[in-house]
């Protein structure tokens, strides 16, 4: 395993986006015995490979299911354990194995299964990175996720993946450092030929710490969210009365917590740092 990764301390959750058969699951397993893996993969027969892979794996949990940008079904390349099955898009040509997928956020699965930190998140969507990082925004922004690996392209003749310049910009964006590139390939596929150059490579992201005008300007934001809270709870309790309070309540505390994080401010102040 490279050296940086196996660096990583006090790793309690791994999210394995693209785990295919679980060659990297027990990479993760070895390497952090104590943490809790979640283990992505959405075509039926490589999740059956999977989840055969890693039964006796403690810790270890397999979901069949696509993380992308946005929710809902759609279709991809299906090749049974192969590595280079992907989400399609409407513009894509049909290849001869494809199959009807679920997509979710990782937002959205993280609210749903109580998840607050992700220590390393690993994503190998083949080519599709970027939009499942942008699924995952809320945790980044949040600064949730410690440790983001994803797989990027390094030569401009590779339009398969991702190329790092994208991956530098919506990291910074995000207020994440690039810690190394490490397990590159030397070759050229579509003209079949080695080069020295890198063609694509795994690539390393840390979140960078809050600095104190970051971290005063949320304490400040989340102090006035809840001062009009109460604010707002005092005048419908004298409106009428304490039970339909309650229940407005906590209607308005769930939206103002889905303003706070796509809070402009944040972003606003964050950006002005760099």
């Amino acid at each position: 395993m490279n050296e940086a990764l196996s660096s990583i301390e006090d790793v309690k959750i791994i999210f394995d986006v693209g785990a295919n058969v679980g060659t990297t699951v027990k990479r993760w397993r070895v390497a952090f015995p104590a943490a809790k893996i979640f283990a992505f993969e959405p075509i039926s027969t490589t999740f059956r490979m999977l989840r055969e892979k890693t039964r006796t794996m403690a810790g270890v949990r397999c979901f069949r299911v696509a993380l992308s940008d946005t929710g809902g079904e759609g279709i991809m390349r299906a090749v049974p354990g192969g590595v280079c099955n992907r989400l399609l898009t409407d513009t894509d040509a049909r290849p001869s194995h494809v199959q009807n997928v679920l997509i979710t956020t990782g937002d959205a699965f993280c609210s749903e299964n109580h998840i607050e930190q992700i220590d390393f998140l690993k994503i190998d969507a083949e080519g599709n990175d970027l939009k499942v990082l942008h699924g995952f925004r809320n945790m980044l922004t949040e600064r949730r996720v410690r440790f983001v690996q994803v797989e990027t392209g390094v030569n401009f003749d590779n339009h398969t993946h991702v190329n790092l310049v994208e991956f530098l910009k919506f990291f910074h964006e995000m207020g994440y450092g690039l810690v190394e590139l490490y397990d590159p390939v030397r070759r050229n596929p579509p003209k079949k030929m080695r080069q020295r150059g890198m063609y694509f490579a795994n690539a390393l992201f840390a979140a960078e710490d809050l600095s104190d005008r970051e971290q005063k300007l949320a304490n400040k934001e989340a102090r006035l969210v809840r001062r009009a809270a109460r604010a707002e709870v005092v005048n419908a309790r004298q409106l009428v009365g304490p039970r339909w309070a309650q229940t407005w309540f906590t209607r308005l505390l769930s939206g103002i917590q889905e303003i706070f994080r796509t809070s402009p401010i944040r972003a606003k102040s964050r950006n002005a740092l760099h």
